[in-house]
């Protein structure tokens, strides 16, 4: 078993997937994509970075946002 991360980090890190396409299944290069990004801290960067990487090794990709009818309208 493994450690169980957050709501926030498992909601950054689809939020981060369905953004950008440039993750892969190597942590390290993670690492690397999310220093692109604003994160409060190195520990918060490696927990999105071993979040993602573990779905995308298990193929959970999340699916893009659609736009609703009502959202159209507006």
């Amino acid at each position: 078993m493994g450690r169980i991360k957050s709501l926030q980090i498992k909601r950054a890190g689809k939020n981060l997937m369905r953004d950008n396409s440039d993750f892969t299944i190597d942590f390290n290069k993670n690492k690397e994509v999310l220093q692109n990004y604003t994160l409060p801290d190195k520990g918060t960067r490696n927990k999105i970075a071993g979040y993602i990487t573990r779905l995308k090794r298990a193929g959970d990709i999340p699916k893009p946002r659609t736009v609703r009818e009502n959202d159209k309208q507006s």
